[in-house]
């Protein structure tokens, strides 16, 4: 059997649903999984690293907000977002910052 490559998106449920091609053929396959651009550590060595540098002293794991702090809401988030009222556009700004080439 020809491979065939694929790319596809694993979503939060874990989830990957693919159609193949209509000439594929059916029957017991092989299939494979290789996260696109992952060089990272497998899971055994990220883990042993994590633990040395827990043991030195070099990760934080107690981050968080300060006391007192409040979330913002979707719409104070949106209008932190926006420009004010006679603002050059983004793409007025970025000509600006370029300047003449």
């Amino acid at each position: 059997m020809t491979e065939i490559t694929l790319s596809a998106v694993i979503r939060e449920d874990r989830r990957l649903i693919i159609e193949l091609p209509p000439d594929t053929p059916v029957g017991l396959v092989e299939l494979s999984i290789r996260a696109v651009g992952s060089e990272s550590l497998p899971t055994s060595e990220r883990n042993a690293v994590r633990e040395q540098l827990l043991q030195a002293g070099l990760l934080r794991t107690d981050i968080a907000a300060p006391a007192g702090t409040v979330d913002r809401t979707a719409s104070e988030i949106l209008e932190l977002g926006r420009l004010p009222e006679h603002a050059p556009s983004s793409h007025e700004t970025i000509d600006a910052d370029r300047g003449d080439y």
